[in-house]
């Protein structure tokens, strides 16, 4: 987050209601210019208000399809497009949630 600039896109995943991570994220990107698209599975989520464009994902009634499989299909695009830079931000969100106790 420190490095975005407003050439930049903050994909967030933030299934249920907007949490206070989520907000300042969102809140931080907007600052910077830099675009913002959270993945959802509430239609009428806060993200929308904080957001250029929202992706919607919503429960299904089998259960089969929720915000999950767009999560995965998102993240295998994004990791095409910049492997290394994907797989090096991948560890360091790993050493900071570690860090943070999750």
């Amino acid at each position: 987050m420190l490095q975005l600039r407003s050439q930049g896109v903050v994909v967030v995943f933030a299934p249920g209601r907007v949490t206070v991570d989520v907000e300042v994220v969102l809140k931080h990107a907007r600052s910077v210019g830099a675009s913002t698209v959270p993945l959802t599975d509430e239609p009428d989520s806060d993200a929308h208000d904080l957001s250029d464009a929202v992706t919607l994902a919503p429960h299904t009634p089998t259960g089969r399809t929720t915000e999950a499989l767009p999560s995965i299909v998102l993240s295998h695009v994004l990791v095409s497009v910049d492997h290394e830079q994907a797989v090096e931000s991948s560890h360091q969100l790993t050493s900071l949630r570690e860090q943070l106790g999750y």
